[in-house]
């Protein structure tokens, strides 16, 4: 899938860092296979990485729907949300 990083621009230091990822699932399946846990357990490792916990998206079109993950002791927690219209 098509991988792209969540950033946060910095207003003290102006640059920009990377909270997580997200991505597109193709089939009807939204739950994190085993190389999204290993991606985002590696991302955390990182020792530029500024968060411990970081965040993943998950994103289908048909139905139309996305779920938000963070990382927790090696697994990934889904994290409820709801979208305003």
């Amino acid at each position: 899938p098509l991988v792209c990083q969540i950033i946060f621009r910095s207003q003290s230091y102006q640059e920009t860092v990377h909270l997580g990822d997200w991505h597109r699932h193709i089939g009807f399946s939204l739950k994190p296979s085993e190389d999204d846990i290993n991606s985002m357990i590696i991302m955390s490792e990182h020792e530029y990485m500024p968060i411990n916990n970081p965040i993943s998206i998950i994103y289908r079109k048909h139905p139309e729907e996305l779920v938000v993950h963070v990382l927790k002791e090696e697994k990934l927690i889904l994290v409820p949300f709801v979208i305003f219209d």
